[in-house]
């Protein structure tokens, strides 16, 4: 799968392609796979604030931070203390947004992570994936994907 970031004036998207490389059954690409859905999906969440507003940030979490664009999805905890920092209260409104964001490019039900931090939640979709629950659409467990 190969994920692809395309920012927009305002408003941003997130492609992904259905490409499979020849499969061993390699858990690291499925791994890899879900990062770099994870890495776009929390990026689209910050260009939902605007485009200047997602790039400062990222400079900014970058050069402050220490924090890589790859490096963000690995580090929920000291991604959200650096937006914590740089935004105080207003870093909820990007976590909503950005949780937002990996719902709807999962297929999760948003709601029912609602109450979850941000960190909290990407360790809760990473475990959904390592219990192979490929795709995640097909999960047996219906309220959390969407219907």
């Amino acid at each position: 799968m190969e994920v692809s970031f395309r920012p927009r004036s305002i408003y941003s998207t997130i492609a992904v392609s259905k490409y499979e490389p020849p499969s061993n059954g390699s858990r690291n690409s499925q791994t890899e796979n879900l990062e770099n859905i994870l890495s776009a999906a929390m990026e689209h969440g910050l260009y939902l604030m605007g485009e200047d507003f997602a790039q400062v940030t990222l400079y900014n979490l970058d050069r402050r931070y220490s924090l890589s664009r790859p490096e963000i999805p690995k580090k929920p905890e000291r991604f959200i203390e650096a937006l914590r920092d740089m935004f105080g209260e207003g870093a909820q409104v990007i976590e909503k947004f950005i949780k937002q964001a990996i719902c709807t490019e999962l297929g999760l039900n948003p709601d029912v992570f609602k109450r979850l931090s941000l960190s909290s939640f990407v360790r809760k979709v990473r475990d959904l994936a390592a219990k192979k629950l490929k795709p995640l659409q097909e999960s047996p467990v219906n309220e959390i994907v969407r219907p």
